[in-house]
């Protein structure tokens, strides 16, 4: 459960300054809230020359959807050293389809044409050649495997001028993902989850470290 909720997306993010009195402390405000589904996954394929890692999430709540999608490949020679890389992303918040099966977990999927996309073209010393703009079309599914899980949490820390809240109630399932981007097969999933999640936090910060 962690590793998916750490992957979620901020589903809201607020940030609050408020001055007092010129003798009271600056005080600053940021809370975070997440209400919905999401599905994780990332698949890895490798070839004789390449090695491709290929890393999709989506969350789905009633503030909107989003979606990250982004496939890195890594080339070698025939000696095995590594000659380059492509890197291509896609975040966004509409232009796609996503279902997912509650309150059971069985299956999820998210399906995509055309979505805006950006690749970066990196040389044998990873620096960046080019980028460039493009598009990018996706479909996988997730299969849910063995138990949910039920999390229930809620914890307040303060130090070093912080004052930290936060409060979390989700179920997941583990599984796993086949897919497709581009038209091309994505691997296999080295992890896949699927879940259901209300989270929040609330950050105070008072004083110099602001």
């Amino acid at each position: 459960m962690k590793k998916a909720l750490t992957g979620l997306t901020l589903a809201l993010l607020t940030m609050l300054a408020t001055a007092g009195t010129a003798s009271a402390a600056t005080q600053q405000v940021s809370q975070y809230h997440f209400n919905g589904t999401f599905a994780e996954t990332l698949l890895f394929a490798s070839t004789a020359s390449s090695e491709t890692s290929t890393y999709v999430r989506f969350n789905e709540t009633s503030r909107g959807d989003d979606l990250v999608a982004e496939q890195f490949t890594q080339n070698y020679d025939a000696q095995h050293n590594f000659t380059g890389a492509t890197d291509k992303l896609a975040e966004v918040t509409s232009g796609f389809a996503v279902s997912i099966d509650t309150p059971g977990l069985a299956t999820a999927s998210v399906t995509a044409f055309d979505l805006p996309a950006t690749t970066c073209i990196y040389d044998a010393n990873f620096n960046q050649v080019s980028c460039g703009s493009g598009t990018m079309n996706l479909d996988v599914t997730w299969t849910g495997e063995g138990p949910i899980t039920h999390s229930t949490s809620a914890s307040h820390v303060k130090a070093g001028g912080f004052s930290v809240t936060d409060h979390l109630n989700g179920t997941s399932r583990d599984g796993t993902a086949t897919g497709n981007l581009d038209g091309q097969p994505v691997g296999a999933s080295q992890y896949a989850i699927l879940g259901k999640a209300v989270s929040g936090s609330t950050t105070i910060c008072i004083g110099s470290n602001c």
